[in-house]
């Protein structure tokens, strides 16, 4: 299998390696010649691009030309430029494969693909949405009596919690991450579905490394939130797991001082640079809940595991052919013990 990643970031070194490690063939494009220098993993070749731009579908293409050949494209650029590469590859019948985490965004793709696709498309596969996604849908199924409620909490947090003002260290997007924390949160409650604003629906909760606040962050419930409500599911919610102080900080400078998107990213570039990390998920239900706890290491941190590998895992599949509808594809769609196969080769044995 061929598979080309686009953005040579840190989540889109990582899925490389992912995807090499599980045997793959992976190329890296990126417009960034610096970035692509300082890649030292030599396993996979790496493609100079031009300026990315808007795709028309009157244009001929030729900007993208270097996307022919692979059986599977991955999206590891910023969630904002992903409609632009996944309309193409809807045009022109390629495998398409993203971390979403916009509403808007994925709406729009998977929209587009419902009415153009001849090959699958799956949006929002990273961590979250994407892996806790794929666990909750499990843990449902699993259940001998359907949940009433389902909560998926997720965090990204630094190890050491007092190493700043605001108890955050961040492993990837700032932009992603302003605008996980200002979209608007679409959430069930009582079989109908509801939108929220981030930040509110503020809890504590008591968790392996103790407690830990939660709160609405949007995308996280990506078409997880239909699947459950279809099976009977009432309540569906997705919260972004901290350190208990950080919302009250955030909510002070995105609406208190209503500073800018931009302000906001200089004030965490500053005081949140990335630190060794780990990523909590959990998923509770009516009697139980499933956690689980991934740390950094020598190679990667532990945002960059837990974003990463499971796209990898997806993209595997794909790429060999094993979800070839040609549609837009949804969590149910992935057989869920190939991809936790997949996955323990590349997170074990942290499973």
């Amino acid at each position: 299998m061929r598979a080309i990643v686009v953005g040579a970031g840190q989540m889109g070194r990582a899925i490389a390696h992912g995807l090499t490690k599980l045997g793959h063939n992976v190329t890296v494009a990126d417009v960034n010649y610096k970035a692509l220098e300082d890649i030292s993993d030599k396993n996979f070749a790496l493609v100079a691009t031009k300026e990315w731009s808007i795709y028309h579908p009157s244009s001929d293409g030729s900007d993208r030309a270097y996307l022919s050949g692979y059986d599977v494209v991955v999206s590891a650029m910023p969630y904002h430029q992903n409609w632009s590469l996944a309309q193409y590859c809807i045009d022109h019948g390629l495998r398409y494969c993203d971390l979403g985490g916009s509403v808007p965004v994925s709406q729009n793709i998977n929209s587009y693909a419902k009415e153009n696709a001849t090959a699958p498309i799956i949006t929002d596969m990273g961590l979250a949405p994407g892996w806790i996604n794929i666990i909750a849908e499990q843990e449902c199924i699993k259940q001998k009596k359907l949940p009433t409620s389902v909560t998926m909490r997720v965090g990204g947090l630094p190890v050491d919690r007092c190493s700043n003002t605001l108890k955050y260290s961040c492993t990837w997007s700032y932009d992603g991450l302003i605008n996980e924390y200002k979209d608007d949160c679409i959430v069930l409650r009582n079989g109908e579905e509801h939108v929220v604003k981030g930040l509110e629906g503020l809890d504590n909760l008591n968790t392996p490394i103790g407690v830990l606040e939660s709160f609405f962050t949007s995308g996280g419930t990506s078409h997880t939130l239909k699947k459950l409500k279809d099976l009977g599911v009432k309540n569906c919610y997705y919260k972004t797991f901290r350190y208990p102080g950080h919302r009250d900080y955030i909510s002070f400078l995105l609406n208190d001082c209503q500073a800018s998107d931009e302000t906001v990213i200089e004030i965490l570039k500053r005081i949140c640079p990335p630190e060794d990390d780990l990523v909590i998920m959990g998923v509770y239900l009516d009697e139980g809940s499933l956690e689980r706890i991934i740390y950094h290491d020598d190679q990667f941190s532990a945002m960059q595991k837990a974003t990463a590998f499971p796209v990898a895992s997806v993209t595997a599949m794909l790429g060999e052919g094993l979800m070839d509808e040609k549609r837009a594809l949804e969590y149910s769609d992935i057989n869920y013990e190939k991809f936790n196969c997949l996955l323990a080769e590349l997170i074990s044995p942290q499973l």
